[in-house]
């Protein structure tokens, strides 16, 4: 269902009002007061899906807490967040505990670590009041968010230093990220798709 034009203008508002300064901290309530009487006004699923899909995680994860403590979010919006949250990249031995986030990893890690617990205990207690939005983890516009992302890592080039500049002697090649089965270690549900099932 397209939004109307006022609908797509107050998703245009709240992607571009300047939230990513304090998308990340409640320290200062007062400044959220404009965002949340915006998110309030949003009148269906799909809206408050359009926002959450457009959002650009590398602002914060703030106004994605509100989406999913928005009445209106639908099943297939959270699933959306789940998934975009990457939970693959938490299946490391090295940050897949929350005392493990906390330690090793950015500050906003616990956070999203936080969230995905919370979506898998609301996706469990079917607790969204409706599922009507589309969204498929293996296809989130072309991209299958089940599978892990490799990235190879360069080697790194050794150098020492002879007569005063540095020369290469060689190269350190770094291991490779241990590959991890998704299905094996997230919980089911979130690997079911929320199908239009529309006429």
């Amino acid at each position: 269902m397209p939004l109307a034009p006022h609908q797509a203008a107050r998703i245009r508002t709240l992607l571009d009002g300047g939230w990513a300064d304090q998308a990340c901290s409640d320290e200062q309530p007062e400044y959220w007061i404009t965002f949340d009487r915006l998110l309030a006004q949003i009148e269906s699923p799909e809206e408050l899906h359009a926002f959450a899909d457009q959002w650009n995680w590398d602002r914060g994860t703030q106004p994605m807490r509100r989406v999913l403590d928005h009445s209106l979010c639908d099943r297939g919006t959270a699933l959306m967040i789940y998934w975009r949250i990457d939970p693959v990249f938490f299946l490391n031995p090295k940050h897949d505990t929350r005392k493990k986030v906390e330690a090793v990893l950015w500050p906003d890690a616990i956070i999203h670590w936080d969230i995905l617990r919370h979506i898998e205990r609301r996706l469990a207690a079917n607790d969204f009041r409706s599922a009507r939005i589309p969204f498929d983890p293996t296809n989130d516009h072309g991209r299958d968010r089940t599978k892990q992302r490799f990235r190879k890592k360069p080697p790194v080039p050794l150098f020492k230093v002879v007569n005063g500049q540095p020369v290469q002697v060689g190269v350190n090649h770094l291991p490779e990220d241990p590959e991890f089965d998704a299905h094996a270690s997230l919980p089911p549900i979130v690997f079911q798709p929320v199908i239009d099932d529309s006429p």
